[in-house]
């Protein structure tokens, strides 16, 4: 289980195996620093460059990782709807469902994710 100060749940990483990557669809951008895209490309054992031709958009003046084909899901989500890159996912990815709006509003941490569960 997984705690943080001012949030009224906890987190079963455990869950992420059979949710079917709920947090990983859907509309929105999972952004990236320049030390998680070195991480990832290690991870994949391809270079930087190619990382960011294969995988990464611009979105201004940000890099955020591109979606599967036409749909929103996250191009590292699998068929099996599991990550590809779950040992090295961003930052964004990994602080889920610790994230500010879900502070704010725990119900719909609970609605997002079996793993979200009452202190």
């Amino acid at each position: 289980m997984i705690e943080k100060d001012g949030f009224d749940f906890v987190f079963d990483e455990s869950k992420c195996i059979e949710c079917g990557g709920k947090c990983c669809i859907g509309d929105g951008y999972v952004f990236l620093e320049i030390d998680e895209a070195k991480k990832i490309a290690d991870y994949l054992n391809i270079s930087l460059d190619e990382f960011g031709m294969q995988y990464l958009r611009r979105v201004g003046n940000r890099y955020a990782l591109k979606e599967n084909g036409d749909n929103p899901d996250c191009i590292f989500l699998d068929s099996k709807r599991q990550c590809r890159i779950y040992e090295c996912r961003p930052k964004n990815c990994a602080s889920f469902p610790f994230w500010d709006i879900f502070k704010k509003n725990p119900q719909g941490a609970f609605r997002e994710c079996i793993g979200v569960l009452k202190k």
